[in-house]
């Protein structure tokens, strides 16, 4: 009698290539928590998420009060007052659970590369809940709720899950143990559900030049949003990712036209800034962290990255160019450096009106003055010690910074700008030095879409946004190199509409043509042909764009030749 070959799992079968990481961490609080995940942020228009479900009988508009009424019945529903860290940079007393509420895992998708989850296709949603259910269930097992959501509007475009468990079992009564979630064996568990799902996981991340991206970049960044949703109780984690943000904030700033002004409006964000080196000068940056009472952290080394390791868009060559630029927007429509503080609250801090300051201007600090940077010496101005100003300032601010998507870090006491050090030459530095001697050669095109007149915070944000965009697809392309996709991530037609007429027309053709690819790979993807979809998509996130033509067979889109485009 014959022997029957055994029927091979999916999971044995060759896999498909998924990029994909978790981090977790417990809550006091999981009412805040399942709003964080559901709610829509100050100022959002489009959808806080895509899709939402509940698993064990949990039902996601209730589910808050699902999770109480279950604690309550098992005697684990107790409070306590507790002193945290409030957005003035004092403390305030908030109310959270005796016991451990619930538990956060975000589960991350990459969206470059192999393995990627495209945003942009809901069938990539549903495919990233699908594996989102799973590794819930996995982790509640049978007795205790959950709640899956699966959102794309963070800052890094990523398709990600927020897995919001009851620490309590319904049945027993028992609280989830948290050695289920330590990293080790959180990552552990979640690869053999993706095996099981017929994945292999990737562990590697993209990087471009532009911006050079740490392999544990993304899963700090996670952290970071945990700590936020979490009322940023507890030091600060370090993240790369939200240093670069607030790097990025500070060269838009147009306070920001000098390297000392650089320096204090980055230090208004908890960042120090570094010159070193003589011969070949370049950048180093340092997070500062809030120790989560009212102050920061110490110092550390891991705290610190040069500017040669975050990017060439973070070296001292791209600094200086947009420096230059908010010098230049300046001196077209001048009006001045904006005092940091409404005229009448200077009134009300010093008490007359005729002690109200002029304009603020900037003056260059001694090595006696490294701890008063330019706010503190706007009050000098006015007779008040600086020690004592500080106090006062987080609650006189006029133009608070920009609201990121990830969760924003409490304001840190202002960190000094460092004096120059000079260091010995090091090959990285000369490196550094000849790549910014080359980008400094040549004009830097200023985009016309910084000129535009905007009312809303929030449109400020986007047209610097694009500006930058504009910026970095005509410097890219004259110099005979790829564009930096993550750049032109959620720049859709339907938002730069009013803006079209002020991009660059290389930058207008090189949205068209990402579009059109955009647009073959999803067509690709439906019609089953996902190897030519998954192609399409790395050509993209490379930078490379060219047209494709919309046509009825997908591989006859992908061959087409690219039309000619009419000026």
């Amino acid at each position: 009698m014959a022997t029957r070959a055994p029927t091979r799992t999916r999971a044995e079968q060759v896999a498909a290539p998924i990029a994909a990481i978790v981090v977790a961490s417990p809550t006091r609080n999981a009412s805040r928590l399942l709003a964080y995940a559901l709610n829509k942020k100050k100022g959002q228009t489009t959808d806080r998420f895509v899709v939402a479900s509940g698993l064990n009988g949990a039902i996601p508009e209730v589910a808050a009060a699902q999770y109480r009424d279950n604690r309550k019945r098992h005697g684990k529903n107790g409070e306590r007052q507790v002193r945290v860290p409030d957005d003035k940079g004092g403390m305030r007393t908030i109310t959270e659970g005796a016991y451990v509420q619930g538990y956060h895992v975000i589960q991350s998708f990459a969206r470059d590369g192999e393995g990627a989850l495209d945003p942009n296709d809901p069938e990539a949603w549903e495919e990233a809940h699908r594996l989102g259910r799973k590794f819930a269930l996995r982790l509640a097992g049978d007795g205790r709720m959950g709640v899956v959501v699966t959102q794309i509007d963070g800052r890094t475009g990523c398709i990600h899950n927020h897995l919001v468990l009851d620490s309590i079992d319904r049945q027993t009564g028992k609280s989830f143990a948290s050695s289920n979630v330590k990293h080790k064996v959180l990552a552990q568990t979640h690869d053999e559900v993706l095996r099981e799902a017929g994945y292999a996981q990737q562990n590697e991340l993209q990087s471009t030049a532009a911006e050079r991206r740490e392999p544990s970049e993304e899963r700090a960044r996670l952290r970071h949003e945990q700590w936020g949703a979490n009322g940023r109780q507890g030091p600060e984690p370090f993240s790369v990712a939200v240093m670069k943000q607030r790097v990025r904030e500070g060269m838009s700033d147009p306070r920001s036209v000098s390297f000392e002004t650089y320096a204090e409006v980055l230090a208004e964000r908890g960042v120090r800034v570094e010159r070193r080196g003589q011969d070949h000068p370049g950048l180093t940056y340092e997070m500062v962290l809030s120790d989560g009472k009212g102050g920061t952290v110490d110092p550390q080394p891991a705290y610190r990255r040069r500017a040669s390791k975050l990017g060439r868009d973070f070296m001292l060559a791209t600094v200086e160019q947009a420096l230059e630029r908010n010098r230049t927007k300046q001196a077209v429509q001048p009006t001045g450096h904006r005092p940091l503080l409404d005229p009448s609250k200077y009134v009300a801090l010093v008490g007359r009106a005729d002690q109200v300051p002029a304009p603020a201007v900037t003056a260059t600090p001694n090595a006696d003055e490294t701890e008063r940077p330019l706010l503190w010496r706007t009050y000098e101005r006015m007779g008040l010690d600086w020690r004592e100003a500080r106090k006062v300032a987080p609650e006189t601010e006029v133009e608070p910074a920009p609201t990121p998507d990830v969760a924003e870090p409490l304001p840190a006491p202002s960190a000094p700008a460092a004096e120059p050090i000079a260091a010995p030459t090091e090959p990285e530095d000369e490196a550094e030095a000849q790549d910014e001697a080359q980008r400094a050669t040549a004009p830097a095109y200023r985009s016309p879409v910084r000129d535009r007149t905007v009312k809303r915070e929030r449109s400020r944000e986007f047209r610097e946004r694009l500006a930058a965009a504009d910026e970095h697809v005509v410097a890219r392309l004259e110099a005979g190199e790829p564009v930096d996709d993550t750049v032109l991530k959620g720049l859709g037609p339907d938002k730069i509409r009013s803006y079209r007429t002020s991009l660059h027309p290389q930058t207008q053709r090189a949205l068209r043509r990402r579009q059109s690819m955009q647009g073959a790979a999803a067509r690709a993807y439906a019609a089953g042909q996902r190897e030519l979809a998954q192609r399409i998509r790395a050509e993209v996130a490379a930078g490379e764009y060219r047209w494709i033509e919309p046509a009825p067979d997908a591989v006859a889109q992908h061959e087409q030749d690219e039309p000619e485009l009419g000026g």
